[in-house]
């Protein structure tokens, strides 16, 4: 039993642990936490701070992560930053769950960058927003997205359509023509306003995971395979 502010929980099997009872593997599905980033004085990651909520929050038996996102501050962390999470991320969290690291930056170099790094720490995918300063067409996202594909080397690629922040919002036209262009793309975190686009993602075959916490049933009903959300990582077991 688990302990919490006085009152005793029965504990949550781990994913892993669910997912070997099942014979099921992990999957693209389910409570996906968007952890915070815990960041010392003097700028380097804690790696026990941040190692800890890998531990906690699997041990109340979430799906995988959602690292460096905004809530982990990855659009802002230098690239030794971003390098050092993703390499905590692969060791705490392969085999018990599914990581994926987000690696969007300013510059595409910087984004390929931090792709390089979470292939190389074991990360199971990446996550990357467009180009968010300076605002292009649809094929500049689309180039952004290639070149960042390429030097993941394989692994998949989560689209994080956050137009709120980004300035760009992707719709399925704009969705398919990115899956038409980069082949490892295979989801998407929607946390833009139009909530009706889950149902299209879904018809286009992506692993669409809802970013509104607050509505997660709507959002299954609609074809969404699971939830990325901030509070998620502060009540796991919520």
């Amino acid at each position: 039993m688990r302990r919490l502010g006085g009152i005793r929980m029965a504990t949550i099997a781990t994913a892993a642990e669910r997912a070997k009872a099942s014979g099921k593997a992990l999957d693209w599905k389910g409570v996906f936490p968007a952890n915070p980033t815990p960041v010392r004085a003097d700028g380097r990651i804690n790696e026990e701070a941040l190692r800890a909520i890998f531990e906690d929050n699997l041990s109340h038996g979430v799906d995988g992560f959602w690292v460096a996102g905004s809530t982990g501050e990855g659009p802002v962390m230098s690239e030794l930053q971003r390098e050092t999470t993703a390499r905590i991320a692969g060791e705490t969290i392969s085999g018990r769950g599914l990581s994926i690291m987000h690696v969007g930056a300013v510059s595409t170099e910087s984004a390929a960058k931090g792709a390089r790094a979470a292939k190389k720490s074991g990360c199971d995918a990446i996550c990357c927003v467009p180009p968010f300063f300076f605002r292009g067409d649809d094929q500049m996202t689309i180039d952004h997205y290639k070149r960042v594909a390429d030097a993941a080397d394989g692994i998949p690629f989560f689209v994080y359509n956050l137009p709120q922040l980004t300035q760009v919002e992707f719709t399925p036209e704009l969705m398919e023509k990115v899956i038409d262009a980069v082949p490892t793309v295979i989801g998407l975190k929607h946390s833009a306003p139009m909530f009706m686009y889950i149902k299209a993602f879904a018809d286009l075959g992506l692993k669409c995971f809802s970013g509104n916490g607050a509505l997660p049933l709507p959002a299954l009903t609609m074809g969404a395979v699971g939830t990325v959300d901030a509070p998620l990582s502060l009540a796991p077991w919520l």
